[in-house]
């Protein structure tokens, strides 16, 4: 959220109430969490374990699953319900819309197992992108997947459906070109939100170690960067001067560096509120006076200027904040 502080600054807040909401203003509105304390587990991973894994490639199963997906899908209704309370979402209606797609669900669910996803290319090495809007719609299913979970109070079911959409979102990520790599960033953006509905179910288990195990940055885009620079072509369009095309280049990757850094920012302070949830029920629900007090766990820093995220109690409530210049 962009705020006038005497100089441009931008800032990410949490705000925190004792035995009350949580709230996480974003891009001018807030998210109103209602959170429960809950000690810190480690049983819960958000990426498939290695043991898992399988020497396979992941591209075809995605191939599969996106030819599998029933046609005429109404992408406005399953976002209507995305946006809905956990207590108004429609089981039986959701469960229809799984069951039509199911094959292509497993075919993600056995994707996100392969060590590897070897994307389609055309000649020079950019990536065919005719199934990207297949992907975009796989990554609506897994969301909703991940909502019918939390709805039902099925704890290992929501996990597992939120390994399967961030591990999705990293190998589309791992992509030939940055058209892709938005894609993927947009996808790992939609499953933190999920989180968050996660984190407001009774007894829900604390993620923070969870949280901690992922790999930073998250999603790593320079792979694809470093291949659209090699496939920059010799001549360019008629009125084009080269140093308007770098530029222009330039402006377009470091938006998506930033992307990813504020991916990262927002699973920090994700991990400190859960670093909070734990603190809480260990000392009858109050919120720490600092975060120095959450002594059990190892805080990460805020990516965005690499130092402590802001915290500031005023009584019964807190505010937890990320500022950068």
């Amino acid at each position: 959220m962009w705020r006038l502080r005497g100089v441009l600054i931008a800032a990410a807040s949490v705000w925190l109430l004792e035995s009350g909401p949580l709230c996480l203003p974003a891009a001018g509105w807030e998210i109103k969490l209602a959170i429960c304390p809950e000690k810190t587990s480690a049983e819960w991973p958000l990426l498939p374990p290695p043991a898992s894994l399988i020497d396979s490639d992941a591209a075809p199963l995605y191939e599969k699953a996106v030819g599998a997906l029933a046609p005429d899908p109404n992408i406005r209704q399953i976002n209507k319900w995305l946006s809905l309370p956990v207590d108004q979402f429609p089981l039986d209606d959701v469960e229809a819309v799984l069951q039509r797609d199911m094959a292509g669900l497993r075919s993600v669910a056995k994707a996100v197992r392969c060590r590897q996803c070897k994307w389609p290319t055309l000649p020079g090495g950019l990536a065919l992108n005719a199934h990207l809007d297949g992907l975009r719609r796989l990554c609506l299913i897994v969301c909703l997947w991940t909502r019918y979970e939390v709805a039902q109070g099925n704890h290992e079911g929501a996990v597992l459906a939120m390994q399967t959409g961030y591990a999705m979102a990293r190998q589309i990520v791992d992509a030939p070109d940055t058209l892709q790599c938005a894609v993927g960033l947009s996808a790992a953006g939609r499953m933190r939100l999920e989180i968050e509905q996660y984190m407001q179910t009774q007894e829900s288990p604390n993620l923070f170690a969870t949280l901690a195990a992922l790999p930073r940055p998250l999603a790593n885009v320079e792979k694809a960067v470093e291949n659209e620079r090699k496939a920059v072509p010799s001549e360019l369009p008629p009125g084009t001067t080269r140093e308007q095309f770098e530029s222009e280049l330039k402006r377009s990757y470091d938006q998506l560096r930033g992307q990813t850094k504020e991916l990262d920012r927002d699973m920090a302070l994700l991990q400190c509120i859960e670093a909070i949830r734990s603190y809480a029920a260990s000392h009858g629900g109050k919120l720490p006076k600092t975060l120095a007090e959450t002594t059990e766990v190892t805080l990460p820093q805020d990516p965005m200027n690499g130092g402590a995220f802001r915290y500031v109690r005023t009584g019964s409530t807190a505010k937890l904040e990320s500022v950068w210049a």
